[in-house]
């Protein structure tokens, strides 16, 4: 990697999982001399993981959480690893990092599967496949995936209006803000601050 990254380093003793787990997954891909490392997308569900372990204390951690996230994690890198006995294709990764930073930086602005492949130097379908390969999902849908999670975080945290949320992060009909933010997350924006806000207002 060749540019600035942040990264999160959880450090587990391997016994933290079964013991047939440790002895048939996890050993094996720590004596695999032809892995070192293996990037890990950090998507909307991974991230909202994190924040609810992060802000857990001590005598809260939600164990499931946890071990959820190690799991996909690991599943993730020895499906990385499958078959190849090769260390992933790092610039294979690295364009599919390059997508997630344009959705990242342009997710307030209309975008479809063409301004990702363009902006990747790449074809549709390529772009298409990276999206399946990595997020286990279309364009499209990690983009709306991406938006509504964005909106959550700005429904429970700040005092602006749902229009006004739902114009910030690139949607221009409040009207299908709602109705796909009800079906992605149970209840309606307004019912979701209700409930999980730090404040009241609408």
């Amino acid at each position: 990697i060749s540019e600035d990254s942040a990264a999160i380093c959880i450090n587990f003793e391997p016994d933290f999982f079964h013991p047939k787990v440790l002895q048939d997954y996890i050993l094996p891909l720590l004596e695999n001399e032809a892995f070192s490392f293996h990037l890990l997308a950090l998507s909307p569900d991974k991230t909202a993981r994190l924040q609810r372990i992060l802000a857990a204390s001590e005598q809260t951690i939600p164990y499931f959480s946890v071990i959820n996230l190690l799991s996909d994690s690991l599943e993730e890198t020895l499906y990385a690893l499958s078959g190849t006995g090769k260390a992933i294709d790092l610039e294979e990764r690295k364009l599919f990092h390059r997508l997630l930073a344009y959705v990242e930086e342009n997710y307030q602005y209309p975008i479809t599967v063409a301004d990702l492949a363009n902006h990747a130097l790449i074809n549709k379908n390529r772009c298409t496949a990276l999206f399946q390969k990595y997020a286990q999902t279309s364009p499209m849908r990690y983009v709306a995936k991406h938006r509504l999670f964005l909106a959550k975080n700005l429904i429970i945290g700040t005092a602006l209006s749902i229009s006004e949320i739902s114009e910030t992060v690139g949607y221009n009909q409040t009207s299908h803000f709602v109705e796909q933010f009800r079906r992605s997350y149970g209840l309606s924006p307004l019912k979701y601050r209700k409930r999980f806000g730090n404040n009241t207002e609408a």
